[in-house]
């Protein structure tokens, strides 16, 4: 049975309304069908908290697991699967304001949140078609989430595989894995995503509506504010192309656009004050594109393929450089590099 997001919302909020008003601490199971289990723990209730935890499962051959410990404030943590061979656990330990939510409509699909200490956490993953795989782990920190497939209908499409590590104040993931147009959803499949972010201030975006894509973003923040976050996007149109992208510092955002197939990119930024931009269209194009950035003045690199077989190195490392790459053309080789 599939149902809209919305539809299950309410119900889930309808059910978290009834539990809210009864004692804290709660466990609602609701199983249908042959062969499904359903584990349920909470421990440390303290009273002020109001933790809750809902299962759903609906089909065969499901398992779900939702473990919660200590507690004091809202916990939550929601499971609704639907078809056979599901797989979804979600463990919150030392907790306060933390709250996961698996959905898992489709076959052998396998869902994973991990919030260790957290203190406020939020974790969502959505999945929609077969043998999908979700990670989520996120440990101390405020203010902290973290989404993979962001979609009414969950991400569609078939073997694709997201993980999210995330340590510290104020990271932000979002993953989707497949698109939503005029809606109706496609799905992309085969897709690779890890993301993986410590310090503060960091948010990465990584979207993939292509096919055998793969995209690894990597951000340590070193800011203490808002205005020192650190910006990661990732875009894969089309399919085979490989997105590395990596920020140490504050105040940096690095992007990398996909689309055509087989492309490469390398993005990695250090410092303070920087931007740097790939973007790759056609066939088989391949940029490597390292700053330093001194923080005293703005480095801006910029490098855009839209032919084929195009190279691009670009290396800058000091305050206020600024380097543009346009290759609309087939087989060149640009090379750039800017140092004090």
């Amino acid at each position: 049975m599939k149902l809209k997001l919305t539809q299950i919302a309410v119900g889930v909020g309808m059910a978290l309304a009834a539990l809210a008003a009864s004692a804290a601490d709660n466990v609602l199971i609701n199983q249908s069908g042959p062969n499904n289990t359903a584990t349920a723990t909470q421990a440390g209730n303290l009273i002020t908290n109001n933790d809750n935890i809902i299962i759903d499962q609906s089909g065969g051959g499901n398992t779900a697991t939702a473990l919660q410990q200590n507690i004091v404030s809202f916990a939550g943590s929601f499971i609704t699967m639907s078809g056979s061979g599901n797989t979804g656990t979600t463990s919150q330990t030392n907790s306060n304001s933390v709250s996961a939510y698996i959905q898992d409509w489709g076959n052998t699909n396998v869902s994973t949140i991990a919030q260790n200490q957290v203190t406020n956490g939020y974790a969502v993953i959505y999945q929609n078609g077969n043998s999908n795989q979700g990670t989520i782990n996120q440990s101390m920190g405020n203010g902290q989430s973290a989404t993979i497939n962001l979609d009414s209908y969950g991400g569609l499409g078939n073997n694709n595989v997201a993980g999210v590590t995330q340590t510290g104040d104020a990271q932000k993931t979002t993953i989707v894995q497949g698109s939503t147009f005029m809606n109706v959803a496609t799905g992309g499949s085969n897709n690779n995503v890890a993301v993986s972010q410590a310090g503060a201030y960091n948010t990465a975006t990584v979207s993939q509506p292509g096919d055998f894509n793969i995209a690894v973003v990597s951000q340590f923040g070193s800011g203490t504010g808002v205005a020192d976050t650190n910006t990661a996007n990732v875009d894969q149109a089309g399919s085979s192309h490989e997105a590395y992208l990596t920020q140490i510092g504050s105040k940096l955002t690095g992007s990398i656009l996909q689309s055509g197939s087989n492309h490469l990119a390398y993005n990695a930024q250090s410092g303070t004050l920087g931007n740097s931009f790939i973007v790759q269209s056609n066939y088989g194009n391949y940029a490597n594109v390292s700053q330093i950035n001194g923080g005293l003045a703005l480095n801006t690199s910029t490098v855009t393929q839209s032919g084929l077989t195009n190279v691009a190195n670009v290396s800058q490392n000091g305050n206020a450089f600024t380097s543009t790459v346009n290759q609309p053309g087939n087989y060149n080789v640009a090379n750039v590099s800017q140092h004090f």
